[in-house]
């Protein structure tokens, strides 16, 4: 398994509690954990864990109204695009991340810096 790599798909909800959103923020941080264990466990057999935990993202998940209300209070002023999670997926994939595991790659477009 020497160079195997996994990476998780969290939230910033598994960050920052989002009201009335229990089930969703509940099973984020829970895999938020798992990260973590698996990164622990597996590491000495070569694989390594990571999540990314994306802010708002122009997906059909939301709808315009949302993703409008989103873009307007955003840090950068938009949503993230769809590509910009998978490229960083793809790093932490890579060589390049050869000694990266158990880490949190918040890509949220500053997101975070204006959650309560």
């Amino acid at each position: 398994a020497d160079n195997a790599a996994v990476v998780n798909t969290c939230s910033t909800g598994a960050i920052r509690p989002f009201p009335h959103h229990a089930a969703y923020g509940s099973s984020k941080w829970a895999l938020r954990g798992l990260t973590q264990v698996a990164a622990a466990e597996l590491g000495r057999d070569g694989i390594r864990v990571n999540a990314i935990f994306p802010g708002p993202v122009e997906t059909p998940m939301l709808d315009e109204p949302t993703q409008a209300r989103l873009a307007e209070r955003a840090t950068l002023g938009r949503l993230g695009k769809p590509s910009e999670m998978a490229d960083a997926v793809a790093f932490l994939l890579s060589d390049q991340a050869a000694f990266i595991t158990g880490s949190e790659l918040v890509i949220d477009g500053g997101q975070c810096l204006r959650i309560g």
